[in-house]
Parts: C-alpha cells; sequence; structure tokens
C-alpha cells in the first residue's frame, strides 16, 4: 500500500479500515473506490480539490480513480482553475473540502 502525503502506511490503512468498516463495504470495487476517497484525504487535507471521475481498467474490471484538476487551501484560487475549463469539462468537475483524517471531529 503506497505511503500518502508522508504519512506511514499505517495512518493510512487505519483510515481506510475504519472507513470501510463504518460504510460496510464488502465488494472490492467499493473497497476500491472507497482507498481512492481515503488517500484523497490523505493527500489534500486541508485543501478543496477539484476533480473528474475517471476510470482505468484493472483486473477485467474498472476502478476509479480521480483526475485531479486543482488543488488549494482557498476555494476561490480551485474555483479560478475550474472556471478557465471548457464548458463540457466543467459540468463534470466535483469540487470538495478534504478533511485531515489525522485529526478528530468535534
Amino acid at each position: 500500500m503506497e505511503e500518502a502525503k508522508g504519512c506511514p502506511d499505517r495512518d493510512f490503512a487505519q483510515a481506510l479500515e475504519e472507513a470501510t468498516a463504518a460504510a460496510g463495504v464488502e465488494s472490492p470495487a467499493a473497497r476500491a473506490r472507497l482507498e481512492e476517497e481515503v488517500r484523497l484525504q490523505f493527500r489534500y487535507a486541508g485543501k478543496y480539490v477539484a476533480y473528474t471521475d475517471d476510470w482505468n481498467e484493472q483486473d477485467g474490471g474498472r476502478r476509479w480513480v480521480p483526475k485531479i484538476i486543482a488543488a488549494d487551501a482557498l476555494f476561490q484560487n480551485v474555483s479560478r482553475e475550474v472556471e478557465a475549463l471548457p464548458e463540457q469539462t466543467k459540468s463534470q468537475v466535483h469540487i470538495e473540502y478534504q478533511l485531515d483524517p489525522r485529526t478528530e471531529i468535534e
């Protein structure tokens, strides 16, 4: 398993296991999707991330991999990058704030 943004593998693995258990994920495809979502949180903690859905063929199936358009702590900077895209691409962009999975939410 790959390290994410300088975090020890055990932090990533623990976060993935907790997310998997909380979501009740059982299928390999759903677990792979959740793994990418947790990876986004580790790589872009504390930032807004704009991405489009992309799919890679893998082991006879498809795996979701977000294609990152922009990431920044300021929403305005991410929004500016998205606004510069062609209209067709803009309609496919998701923008999400990535909480740091290493911090407690009160």
